[in-house]
């Protein structure tokens, strides 16, 4: 297999990676989203409950403020649960993107290296007939 096709599919391979860690970053930030507004509307469910608390409030009302509370916790926790794994993955991703960047910088390399040969060799024929034309028409032995 040629080496341009190898650098061709490295590029493809990088570029995928690339996508697939922008959506795992974007992902992880709408979960946090997601939880900054779920701390915000558990901080005012405290209030409301402190505040029904104080001014007064039949034993079903309070359960039922209890209740809105625990599901508020469970939303919470599966939310970080949530965020807790797209962590994990956008770390695999990002290395998965390290890495394909690194072969493809090998295969640039290797690349370069190949048509810096190809150059040399090119002159030194171009400079070999040179040498033998020179030679021919002076005739020297």
């Amino acid at each position: 297999m040629k080496l341009a096709v190898l650098r061709a599919y490295a590029l493809q391979l990088e570029q995928a990676a690339k996508l697939e860690l922008a959506e795992v970053a974007q992902a992880l930030n709408e979960t946090d989203v997601r939880l900054a507004a779920l701390d915000r509307q558990a901080d005012l469910g405290a209030d409301r409950y402190v505040a029904q608390v104080q001014g007064g409030t039949t034993v079903g009302d309070l359960y039922a403020r209890l209740d809105e509370m625990e599901t508020m916790i469970a939303e919470k926790r599966a939310a970080e649960q949530a965020r807790a794994s797209l962590q994990e993955r956008w770390i695999s991703k990002r290395d998965e993107v390290l890495d394909a960047s690194r072969y493809r910088k090998k295969l640039d390399i290797l690349y370069e290296r190949g048509i810096r040969e190809q150059r040399r060799r090119s002159e030194q024929a171009d400079q070999r007939l040179i040498d033998d034309r020179t030679w021919r028409r002076t005739g020297v032995s």
